[in-house]
């Protein structure tokens, strides 16, 4: 009896001395533990004299007093390193195939039996549904998935998924694999598939379907709503629209483009083309094209235009002017028509196009000619040529508004400007004629009223020949 409460007094003494110098979870390394995975606790403490390490688990105490292993509740308890002259021990508490009614529980480590360190044990739940699930097609037979586990800090305990692969509604087959990506052979064109996935935990607990994943493996359908805008003098963009049901999934598609001599290969659904011809139709091709094959193509035929600036011409000289670096984008009627009696020289305002460095707006020019013959002096009637842009009045016999809004160099700006003030002062020379002309009597012919309107009736005078002393002059 003295024997055995002395060695009690001993280890009591000593446990008093002894301190926990670090205590982990050391196997797994994640703190999650998956059912069924083994698990270890490891405890470090310091010590003066002897061996001796405490452990509990739910109340219950064990003592290690040397390297002879201890069960307590489910646990190996043992010493698994001593180091005399660091004064250090080791020990661990090992748990095969940690089940689930382990979870929460507290293991806690002492080395004076007074003061613990506490871990708790935590075992995952019930595995959740995939997500971000891909299908990435191959080849025309074979596509790779690849999808994420919910929670990641838990993935570790999936143990595999399992893949249902249905087909046209019939179910065609299962597959198991242990990675977050699978290949999948074997599919026939035309068909329509689904794939559902299913995780699986390490002690065959199954997680929720994920979501019904249908996916058509077919060539692209043909693009449907293609239309057309004309950019610049040499450029088009062309849009069009995918005739898919946007609530299931396809292989991926891009296009191909082609025109002329030009193709474009593109995954927008539009695309601008470049270097066309002016004045050209040409004919764009649209074809849909996946992994499987190609779609059946659409085309649209568009009809390059470009405009031109107006260049003047004289037929009594015959010159044309060269063309200006500007393109005009007219609103109103062309070509542009200017022309006169046969009495003087005829002109003509035809358009023309230049290259490609500005888009200029020209308003509507009218340039006419009219001959007013044997009218009355009247003010609206005296101009013999109208020039308007928009709208231009004449008054007397003075042109008062000339406008045309186009910024062009200084050579076709006097070029204009000449023209324009020949046909003033045509118009001033031609009234002044008309005048004359109704002044005359050359021209009058009979006229049964007297030329000259005074309130006194003209007398005829009969011219003496008397003597006229006038200039002394004597007949």
């Amino acid at each position: 009896m003295i024997i055995i409460f002395f060695i009690l007094l001993s280890s009591i003494t000593y446990i008093s001395s002894g301190t926990v110098l670090s205590f982990s979870q050391s196997s797994p390394s994640y703190d999650i533990v998956c059912p069924g995975d083994t698990l270890v606790f490891t405890c470090i403490t310091s010590y003066k004299k002897g061996v001796v390490v405490v452990w509990r688990i739910d109340k219950a105490n064990r003592v290690l007093i040397n390297t002879n292993p201890e069960l307590l509740k489910g646990f190996i308890i043992e010493i698994t390193d001593t180091n005399d002259s660091t004064s250090i021990l080791t020990s661990t508490a090992t748990r095969e195939s940690v089940p689930l009614n382990l979870h929460g529980t507290k293991i806690k480590c002492s080395g004076n039996g007074r003061h613990y360190s506490t871990l708790t044990v935590h075992i995952a739940g019930v595995p959740v549904s995939v997500i971000n699930i891909k299908i990435i097609p191959i080849n025309n037979n074979t596509v790779l998935m690849n999808w994420y586990y919910q929670k990641n800090d838990e993935v570790h305990c999936i143990q595999y998924y399992n893949i249902t692969i249905i087909s046209d509604d019939n179910i065609n087959g299962n597959m198991i694999n242990n990675e977050s990506s699978a290949t999948i052979p074997s599919l026939i064109i035309g068909t329509n598939y689904s794939f559902i996935i299913i995780p699986i935990d390490t002690i065959g607990r199954e997680g929720p379907p994920s979501s019904l994943i249908q996916y058509i493996w077919n060539v692209p359908a043909q693009v449907v709503n293609i239309s057309w805008d004309q950019i610049s003098t040499d450029s088009i963009t062309i849009w069009w629209n995918i005739n898919e049901d946007v609530t299931l999934h396809y292989p991926p598609v891009h296009y191909i483009v082609s025109v002329h001599n030009i193709t474009i290969n593109t995954t927008d659904t539009n695309v601008t083309i470049n270097g066309l011809y002016p004045n050209n139709e040409y004919t764009v091709y649209i074809k849909p094209v996946n992994a499987i094959g190609e779609g059946p193509q659409d085309n649209i035929t568009v009809i390059r235009t470009e405009q031109h600036i107006s260049t003047l011409t004289t037929s009594s000289t015959d010159m044309v002017f060269p063309s200006l670096p500007v393109s005009i984008d007219t609103t109103g009627s062309s070509p542009i028509l200017m022309s006169s009696d046969s009495s003087i020289d005829d002109y003509d305002i035809t358009q023309y196009i230049s290259s490609e460095y500005s888009t200029i707006p020209l308003p509507s020019l009218t340039i006419m000619t009219q001959l007013l013959t044997n009218t009355e002096d009247n003010c609206s009637e005296c101009c013999t040529s109208v020039i308007t842009v928009s709208q231009s009045t004449c008054t007397g016999s003075i042109i008062s508004s000339v406008a045309i809004a186009v910024p062009i160099t200084g050579l076709l700006t006097g070029l204009i400007t000449s023209i324009i003030t020949s046909i003033i002062v045509y118009c001033i020379m031609k009234n002044k004629g008309n005048t004359l002309r109704e002044r005359s009597p050359v021209d009058i012919g009979i006229i049964d009223e007297p030329i000259y309107h005074v309130p006194t009736e003209q007398q005829d005078h009969i011219i003496g020949i008397e003597h006229n002393t006038a200039y002394g002059h004597t007949l």
